[in-house]
């Protein structure tokens, strides 16, 4: 077993266990342009929502209750194996404990197990 599938089961676990009170359900909305509508005169879009978890983290980016400019801001760990969409991408729409948020920042660890997504709150 590698370093992606060790890391994909430890934290798959602890998820599941150590980590359970500290995982949340996250919504997020994928949206796939398929094909170019002549009559519309625009690309036809299809949003679909998929439904994943992750855990809270704390980051220096938004997690400062004292800057105005931060507040609103979520970050959360994700595992690749759960992520199911193809990518997160910047302004995918993103629900959290009926809040929506839309996502700002994405950073993948080096092992390609984990995923940081930073939220902003939508306006």
């Amino acid at each position: 077993m590698g370093l992606y599938n060790d890391l994909q089961t430890d934290l798959a676990k602890a998820f599941d266990s150590d980590l359970s009170d500290a995982v949340i359900p996250i919504s997020i909305v994928s949206e796939t342009v398929s094909s170019y509508d002549p009559v519309l005169g625009q690309q036809v879009s299809t949003k679909t929502t998929v439904e994943t978890r992750g855990v809270a983290i704390k980051d220096a980016f938004g997690q400062d209750p004292d800057d105005p400019l931060k507040v609103g801001f979520l970050s959360f760990l994700i595992l690749d194996s759960e992520k199911k969409v193809d990518k997160f991408e910047i302004d995918m729409e993103v629900t959290v404990r009926d809040e929506s948020y839309i996502i700002a920042g994405v950073s993948l660890d080096p092992a390609s197990a984990a995923h940081t997504i930073v939220c902003r709150r939508a306006p």
